[in-house]
């Protein structure tokens, strides 16, 4: 997210040559060195990225190789993955799509500006909202749980169902932690520090694989397995 800012050019008069050479006489000469580091630093930062991707990637993999050997394709998975819906569409809505529309871009255009304090203050006052904005949000979905599921998962009935609901309203939290970690690393972005935006991900697959490694098979059921996942 970088700007440039070049020098305004002085009109061409009547006598062209002399005004090229006026305007090229403002025109501060390259850097020696500058376009290196330029590249020196794409290519850190694109280090990083990969380094966050692979991350998040492998982690994953490994959370979902154990996951799917202790619930394969039961009702247990079915409804985590359903509870599951719900923080992921918030998160898709509230913490990526908003923000990086319309916090980041201004945020990042002030600190090009050299104005701290004002990029400072506006990216409180939106944490404020999205804090405000996130609590209600997430009692009003506790609350609305069975209403979520019978919208989302209209076929699921009895242990299913109320399967489904006790995990949303575990998991329904997570959407409040989602949409702060949203604005956390647009400001991240800002300052051009991209890794935790990338590997940030590999953290809750990390805490998962502990879980179902250390203690998957000291759950005295299923059910109960999904419970401890949804906290993690």
């Amino acid at each position: 997210m970088s700007n440039s800012a070049g020098g305004r050019p002085e009109s061409v008069g009547s006598d062209g040559g002399r005004s090229d050479s006026l305007a090229n006489a403002n025109i501060a000469p390259p850097v020696a060195g500058a376009d290196s580091a330029s590249k020196d630093r794409g290519g850190r930062a694109a280090t990083v990225v990969g380094a966050g991707i692979f991350l998040s990637r492998i982690s994953g993999l490994v959370r979902g190789r154990l996951f799917t050997q202790f619930f394969g394709l039961g009702m247990e998975s079915d409804a985590f993955f359903a509870a599951s819906k719900i923080p992921n569409i918030m998160r898709s809505l509230l913490g990526e799509g908003s923000l990086s529309a319309s916090f980041v871009p201004v945020y990042s255009r002030l600190l090009a500006k050299g104005d701290e304090r004002g990029a400072n203050a506006m990216a409180g006052a939106i944490l404020g909202l999205l804090m405000a904005s996130v609590s209600i949000l997430t009692l009003v979905g506790i609350a609305s749980a069975p209403v979520l599921t019978s919208l989302l998962t209209p076929d699921f009935t009895g242990e299913k169902r109320a399967l489904t609901i006790q995990l949303t309203r575990i998991l329904f939290p997570m959407t409040a932690l989602m949409v702060l970690s949203g604005w956390c690393l647009g400001v991240q972005n800002s300052h051009r520090r991209f890794f935790w935006s990338y590997a940030s991900a590999a953290l809750w697959n990390l805490a998962q694989i502990a879980l179902l490694g250390a203690w998957g098979s000291k759950a005295k059921s299923l059910t109960e397995l999904a419970s401890w996942l949804a906290w993690a």
